[in-house]
């Protein structure tokens, strides 16, 4: 019995961090805003995330990123991702995904979408076009 109640206690974090990053039923809603292609003068370099579609590689830099519903802070899921490369795969509606696929590098985005932690994936549900910030 003290080894059941041993090993429950042992497994109870693991299990917990699991959901916690979206690995579970319970994806995490993210807004990741900054722009396709290299880095720049001016970037805040919070990270540069490479996403694979299909055979190719998209690489963004984000300027900012937040989980708009879960229980997780953006950088916990930039932490997750970092030792992948590519750090996660984007799906999505072909519109949605095509529009992040083929954005001028010049052109800063937002991102939105679902991430399934684990699996590393993005389902994309909006990619639009943001104002530059006043620098």
């Amino acid at each position: 019995m003290r080894t059941l109640l041993l090993l429950a206690l042992l497994l109870t974090p693991a299990v917990g961090d699991a959901h916690r990053f979206g690995a579970g039923t319970r994806p995490l809603l993210l807004r990741i805003e900054g722009h396709v292609g290299a880095p720049r003068e001016g970037d805040r370099k919070i990270a540069d995330l490479t996403m694979r579609r299909g055979d190719a590689i998209i690489t963004f830099q984000v300027d900012e990123i937040w989980v708009l519903s879960g229980d997780a802070v953006g950088l916990d899921v930039l932490h997750e991702v970092e030792p992948y490369n590519p750090n996660m795969q984007v799906t999505g509606p072909r519109p949605v995904v095509d529009r992040l696929a083929q954005a001028d590098p010049a052109q800063p985005l937002a991102v939105i979408g679902f991430f399934r932690g684990g699996q590393r994936i993005l389902e994309l549900s909006s990619v639009e076009p943001l104002l530059p910030k006043k620098r």
